[in-house]
This record gives C-alpha cells, structure tokens and sequence, in this order.
C-alpha cells in the first residue's frame, strides 16, 4: 500500500482523512454490507469486479470506474474471487460535505460511473493530496480543491457529453497546469484541432462553465496556496501567477472566492485550530 497523504487534512470546513494508492487491494466490505460514517471516492485502476449496495444496485467494475461511497448507503465492493485490483481511494467528510449532501447535491452522482482519461481524475486528487496538509492553511487549500474535483464529476451528469471526452480532460489539464492570464484561449482550442467558438460550446457543456472560468478558478486555487503556505503578499502572488496588473487580479479573486486576497488572508490567519 502506497499512501498518497502524509496526515489527515484537517480544516473547519472538512477533514481529507485518507488517500493511498492501493496495489493488489481487496476492497470494501468482503462479501458484507457495510456502512461507513465518511465519503469516498474510488478509482478502480487495474482488474475487474463488482459493486452492490443496500438500495439494490449491483454493477460489474471495470478500470476507469469510479466509485461513490456515501454514508448515508451500505455498501459492498472488490474484486472478482481469487483476483485483486489496483485502486486510488480519498476518505473525506465534514460541515461543507454535509452541507453539499442537505442540498441533495450528491444526488447526481451515480454510485458507479466510467470516467474517460480516468489518470488525469487520479492526477488531480493525488495532487490535492500532495498539498502541504501539515499547515491550516494547506489543509483549507486541499478541502477547496477537493470540492473542485466534486464539482466537474457532477457536471459529467448533464446527459450531453460528448462520446470520446479524452480530449475534453486533456484540455482541462491544459488550462489547471500551463496557463497564463494573459494567455490566448485560441491557441489552447488550436492544440485540439478546433476553432476557440466550437472549443467554448463543447468545453461548457462538459465542464458547466466556459474555458476562459476554468482557467481562472483554477488560477485562483494556485493563488489560495501562495497566500497562505508562501505567506507572499497580493502583490508577489499576482506576479508570481503571471498577472501584470495587481488590481485586475483582486477583482478575479473576489469574484471566485468572494473575498479580496488581503481579507483572505487576515480571516484565515483569525482562524483558532
């Protein structure tokens, strides 16, 4: 067993409690219903097997299935008998899940769905698992980006996707790791073989917001890091991100997070642990 986070994410908003990369696992239950007081979220990497829970759904697994575990339902998975599977798993709960679950908004997660370039979904959450949960801060940071994560798998459930999404994913990585503010969107579609219009369209019907949100959000999710765990000002974190205008990435930050970065700062370093 690999483990992919150091210690337990733990924030006023929510707890990361486990992720690891699991080779050769077993998985969940053993042949039993069990019901766990946490959420996850696992991918399925290597072999084959099964899913059943106690609102009757059973499903053959395969690799690139993800699998949605909530407590409010018993469940049941692992591999076929006498076999073993790889697996990446996230353990997490707290106010802001629960709060995401009294608004019915897991309701759209189905308890098992194929996740097209399912590396780049295990990318991105060994990622956040990856940030400095040592610190308060990096813990918030990891908690934000998780509820990120959540927010794509639930646009996935808009019934308009596009068959073949690897391109889609392989954009979203695009934006998250290479872009610059400033940056033209065009050349991005042009990567893909499309003109920016058609980019846009297809891009928001998978994702729920346009390129040009996309990228800034996750700019945003960079600049909550070197806020806190750099301890840099507004004005070194603008640079650092590649805005030339300190003011014009305020505004963008606001906007995301509602906040301006200099009261960011201060209401998290009010924050009692």
């Amino acid at each position: 067993m690999a483990y992919a986070l150091a210690q337990p994410a733990v924030s006023p908003l929510g707890t990361i409690r486990l992720a690891s990369l699991v080779e050769n696992g077993s998985g969940s239950g053993k042949g039993r219903l069990r019901q766990y007081p946490s959420y996850a979220l696992v991918c399925l990497l290597d072999g084959r097997g099964y899913y059943r829970d106690s609102n009757g759904v059973t499903k053959d697994v395969v690799p690139g299935d993800l699998i949605w575990v909530s407590p409010s339902v018993a469940h049941d998975y692992g591999p076929l008998p006498e076999h073993f599977w790889d697996e990446f798993f996230v353990v997490f709960d707290g106010p802001i899940f629960d709060l995401w679950e009294d608004e019915n908004m897991f309701a759209a997660l189905p308890p098992v769905q194929h996740l097209e370039a399912a590396h780049l979904w295990v990318e991105r959450l060994r990622k956040i698992c990856q940030t400095s949960t040592r610190t308060p801060n990096g813990s918030i940071t990891a908690i934000i980006e998780l509820q990120a994560v959540l927010s794509d798998l639930l646009a996935l459930q808009s019934g308009n996707t596009e068959p073949d999404e690897r391109w889609l994913a392989s954009a979203a990585h695009v934006l998250e790791q290479h872009s610059q503010p400033n940056e033209n969107l065009s050349g991005v579609a042009k990567k893909f073989g499309l003109s920016y219009e058609t980019f846009r369209k297809r891009f928001r019907v998978r994702f729920g917001i346009s390129p040009q949100q996309y990228r800034t959000r996750a700019l945003m999710q960079k600049a909550i890091v070197l806020l806190n765990q750099d301890n840099l000002s507004v004005k070194e974190t603008a640079s650092r991100l590649g805005f030339c205008d300190e003011f014009y990435f305020s505004r963008a930050f606001r906007k995301v997070t509602g906040r301006s970065p200099s009261s960011f700062q201060k209401r998290l370093s009010r924050i009692e642990w």
